[in-house]
């Protein structure tokens, strides 16, 4: 089944949707259909894809789908982003252990704790590659997978006799395809797996199935129309696409927008105008409007209305996020002016925590 790309055969299916169902149980969550979907199809393969779009909730997804025992996550930079520690706090009894700096620690000793699961960030991911290769990790989780887009991950050497070594590269890509060639099973995610090329997604391929898709040479000569323009190998187009679409059915499970849209509660939009009371121009204001108009020049004028009309809104807007966030509220404002944005970093940072 694996090389032919076929799907499971209806009992080793409907095993995969009971252990699902297990997991979810586990955590004491409700999944969504679309995520209960990708979740059974990830508890049947030793590697699989989840590409789904942003706020298909695939972290939690990932979190059933992990096991207590060695689990390796790596995800972008957790400094900017704690949505990974955070969310392992909020759904799982686990502890959840960052691996950060430059310098790496043993982890022998740390990694027989089955209450804690273990999260790098792809910017450290070459400093910890040595010490995490010198494990065995019974599940591996790679978020962001788009950023896997380097093909090349070793060089060759020729020897004084001839012979040729290779030597491994220090990318991203290659230091995720050890720890990959370490792990038991492994599920990727991402809401973008083809930035550009589909040469590019051979990468993650090879994360997920180490060995099954062949080289990127091979991948690209194959099914990305492969050929040779005299200086080099051009991998531009589109081939045997039928087979293709077979093997990827196998080992991705993809959520579109439109099963969001249908299975998500709707939204509430709420419109806030601005009130007769607030648009009154301040007398300093009104002076300055009234010098540019007596001046004859539009563009001044222009630029001085916009000016008035981005304070009186920046002032009104500030005032609504206060209150809001004074009542426990979550707010989100869209907003093209600086100012606006100025503004609001001002409240927000009188707003007492």
């Amino acid at each position: 089944h694996e090389v032919l790309g076929l799907e499971l055969p209806l009992h080793l299916a409907t095993l995969s949707e009971q252990a699902a169902k297990a997991a979810a149980q586990q955590l004491q969550v409700k999944l969504y259909p679309f995520q209960h979907a990708a979740l059974s199809k990830a508890m049947s393969r030793e590697g699989a894809c989840i590409w789904a779009p942003c706020g298909a909730g695939k972290t939690l997804t990932a979190l059933c789908w992990a096991r207590p025992g060695p689990t390796l996550v790596i995800t972008k930079a957790i400094g900017r982003d704690d949505t990974w520690p955070e969310q392992v706090r909020r759904w799982t009894p686990w502890e959840p252990r960052a691996l950060t700096g430059r310098t790496p620690v043993d982890l022998s000793a740390d990694l027989s704790d089955p209450a804690a699961i273990w999260i790098t960030a792809w910017e450290t991911l070459i400093n910890w590659r040595k010490e995490l290769c010198r494990h065995r990790w019974l599940r591996l989780i790679i978020d962001e997978a788009h950023w896997t887009t380097q093909r090349q991950r070793a060089k060759g050497i020729v020897t004084p006799d001839g012979q040729t070594e290779w030597q491994d590269l220090d990318n991203t890509s290659a230091a995720a395809r050890d720890v990959a060639d370490h792990a038991d099973r492994r599920l990727l995610l991402t809401a973008t797996p083809i930035p550009t090329r589909l040469i590019n997604l051979w990468p993650q391929l090879d994360l997920a199935e180490p060995w099954a898709w062949g080289g990127s040479a091979q991948f690209g000569r194959r099914y990305c129309g492969g050929w040779h323009n005299g200086y080099g190998w051009v991998y531009d187009g589109l081939s045997q696409v039928e087979e293709l679409n077979r093997r990827l059915a196998f080992v991705k499970h993809l959520t579109r927008q439109s099963a969001l849209i249908r299975e998500l509660p709707p939204k509430r939009r709420q419109v806030v105008r601005l009130a007769p009371a607030h648009q009154d121009k301040p007398a300093p204001m009104k002076r300055i409007i009234q010098v540019a108009a007596r001046s004859g020049d539009a563009s001044i004028l222009r630029e001085i209305l916009l000016e008035e009309a981005s304070s009186r809104k920046a002032t009104y807007v500030s005032e609504l996020v206060r209150d809001a966030i004074k009542c426990g509220q979550k707010v989100i404002v869209f907003t093209g002016r600086k100012r606006i944005c100025e503004a609001l970093g001002q409240t927000l940072e009188k707003v007492p925590a």
